[in-house]
């Protein structure tokens, strides 16, 4: 299966829906520094060790069974890890491979195809059993709500509630109206690993009445045998977690950890998700730029530096860096790839990105050529994947994606949880 162009792939999942993001803050002298992305220089990136570490791979997808062939998920840019699920309270666990790992969502998701155990529901505090309709840039998962034990690294979450993505266990409700993502052929992955930058999945707005929630994000329905899904209010603590919340420790945010990309791409590189933000040794923030975001996980992002500020995140679910469009960078799209950048010759953008707190940081990254690199039969890993933004009022003009780090150290830290540098949520680079 040829999946090498999966744009926006789990970019963020979690926007509120209708509403403004609060007034940017114009940027400040800080202690930001300078960023190069794709191109950092000084030698391989030495990655982390320890208990609070979960190794990464980004490189081609998983293998499934397709017409009784073992067939494999060509995916470009992809970053997974190996989680371990469990019945609760048992030893009967299934480790599960190729879990796409997301800075951009919150929640573990499993497809239902993928499970073998028999995991117990997920119920609300009247007993009934819960399922989920959760929107991403790319579409929709839905799937009942189940309870498991789960490790991450050496540490494990007992009784996390997670996602079983798939129609197999309810029907598809008709609140969930995009792109069905439901099987390995439409996630591309065994799962999503969401540890992003809120504690919830949804907040406040699920704990509302039906009647009084708003469309879009992430919506909870009971389940009953005889009348099917309903529509529903879930308590927070009853939605799906940040997994990262729920350590017994290291449980205020996470590192993504990847080295440099050489310039033609690479068929995988090794990399490492550190748990936990100053917690430890091998997590201090040393000298990264901590910018705090909005409450909708945003930071100002000035294109070009001094200029226009579009807004940004960070995310690493999504396999390229996506922002604004040709018309404003005049950088060319791709003949085959629409969606993507295609410059003659590799370019570089410069950006400034501003925090909340005044902090600011000026960066580059590089932008290649989408459609050569596709075309490219042995490389799934590139670090100047990048191309533009969809039309959409609710989404701001970058997503810095996968692509964006390469070569980085990259701190997410979760909202409300103490950090060294205060309380999430924040970006740190």
């Amino acid at each position: 299966m040829r999946f090498r162009v999966y744009a926006l792939a789990m970019a963020y999942a979690i926007l509120a829906p209708g509403c403004d993001p609060a007034t940017p803050v114009p940027p400040t002298t800080g202690t930001g520094g300078t960023g190069a992305g794709g191109t950092k220089t000084g030698g391989a990136m030495a990655l982390s060790t320890g208990d609070n570490v979960v190794p990464l791979v980004s490189g081609t997808g998983p293998t499934y069974m397709k017409n009784g062939k073992l067939t494999s998920v060509d995916y470009t840019n992809g970053l997974f890890a190996t989680v371990t699920v469990c019945e609760p309270g048992t030893t009967n666990c299934q480790v599960i491979d190729h879990v796409l790992v997301d800075t951009g969502s919150v929640g573990l998701r499993i497809l239902e195809s993928v499970l073998t155990l028999t995991l117990p529901a997920h119920t609300n505090a009247g007993g009934v059993a819960l399922a989920e309709c959760t929107q991403f840039v790319s579409g929709d998962t839905w799937g009942p709500l189940l309870r498991a034990d789960v490790t991450l690294g050496k540490e494990v979450i007992p009784s996390l509630a997670l996602q079983a993505v798939g129609t197999a266990k309810y029907n598809l409700p008709t609140r969930c109206t995009g792109n069905a993502i439901n099987d390995i052929e439409t996630l591309a992955a065994n799962g999503i690993l969401g540890v992003g930058l809120f504690q919830q999945d949804c907040g406040p707005n699920c704990v509302r009445s039906p009647a009084t929630q708003g469309a879009g994000g992430a919506a909870y329905f009971a389940c009953t045998g005889s009348s099917g899904c309903t529509l529903a209010s879930a308590a927070l603590d009853k939605q799906l977690q940040n997994p990262v919340v729920l350590l017994p420790q290291d449980n205020n945010g996470v590192i993504i950890e990847l080295p440099a990309v050489a310039a033609n791409g690479a068929p995988e590189v090794t990399g490492a998700m550190v748990l936990g933000i100053g917690t430890r040794e091998n997590n201090g923030l040393g000298t990264a730029a901590v910018m705090t975001t909005d409450r909708y996980g945003f930071m100002d992002a000035y294109y070009p530096v001094g200029g226009t500020n579009y807004r940004g995140f960070i995310d690493s679910g999504s396999n390229g860096t996506f922002f604004l469009n040709t018309a404003k960078t005049t950088i060319p799209s791709c003949t085959v790839n629409d969606q993507f950048y295609c410059p003659k010759s590799t370019t570089t953008v410069a950006i400034a990105l501003g925090g909340v707190n005044g902090v600011t940081t000026n960066l580059t990254f590089p932008v290649g050529n989408a459609d050569t690199m596709f075309r490219n039969v042995k490389n799934f890993v590139f670090g100047d994947l990048a191309g533009s933004m969809p039309s959409d009022p609710t989404l701001p003009g970058f997503d810095l994606g996968l692509s964006f780090h390469y070569g980085r150290r990259v701190f997410s830290a979760i909202e409300g949880q103490d950090t060294p540098a205060g309380k999430g949520p924040y970006f740190a680079l």
